[in-house]
């Protein structure tokens, strides 16, 4: 909440700087007719991001539910660690595939298969930093958290599939067939629930981090 919080208040504080530099006054008026074509284009994009913000969270529920709250900040700290590579590979495949997608006068299927390469590629590279994240968990969190570690191998798989996941959504959108995403996202949700039902009650957290 603080670290939002303060995200908000810096964006507030950088618009209201080049308010006082540029305008005279505030400009322009809400345009309703643009604001409801905005939202009804963006509609099955929002439905996906809030079933894929499930996904990534739905482990949790029932690790409480089949271990207990003390599993769940167990497999927290391995989570977050992990977390901040799957954030670098979206950004990454966000910036790239639009980009050679203008460029590149090719067949999608061809352009796709670079761009795969590309990502695979940009994970290997990934694998460094991640191991020494394994290394250093340890003595970053303490002896109290071993049993994270263990996981840590496992949710390194994690990256390479949000990669694979975020670049097939880009090209869905591009190719006109943004209607798929949410799917997508729904089937994927579906096979983390299901997973995790049968796997944590008899592997425990490791289940946990193979559903997920």
């Amino acid at each position: 909440t603080a670290t939002m919080s303060g995200e908000y208040a810096a964006n507030m504080g950088l618009l209201a700087s080049y308010k006082a530099r540029h305008w005279s006054n505030w400009i322009g008026q809400f345009d309703k007719i643009y604001a409801k074509k905005l939202l009804s284009s963006s509609l099955l994009m929002m439905v996906s991001g809030f079933l894929i913000a499930c996904q990534v969270r739905c482990e949790y529920y029932l690790i409480d539910y089949f271990l207990g709250i003390k599993e769940v900040g167990i497999y927290a700290a391995a989570f977050k660690c992990m977390e901040l590579f799957d954030i670098m590979v979206v950004i990454f495949s966000m910036i790239l595939v639009p980009e050679l997608a203008k460029k590149q006068s090719i067949e999608f299927p061809v352009l796709a298969s670079r761009i795969y390469l590309l990502g695979i590629l940009f994970f290997v590279a990934m694998l460094v930093p991640i191991l020494l994240v394994y290394l250093l968990f340890p003595w970053v969190y303490g002896a109290q958290y071993f049993a994270a570690q263990e996981l840590l191998p496992w949710l390194s798989l994690r990256p390479l599939l949000m990669l694979m996941g975020s670049i097939r959504s880009i090209f869905l959108v591009l190719e006109g067939r943004v209607r798929y995403v949410p799917i997508c996202a729904f089937v994927g949700l579906l096979s983390s629930l299901g997973l995790g039902w049968f796997l944590i009650p008899a592997f425990g957290l490791l289940g946990a981090a193979i559903s997920g």
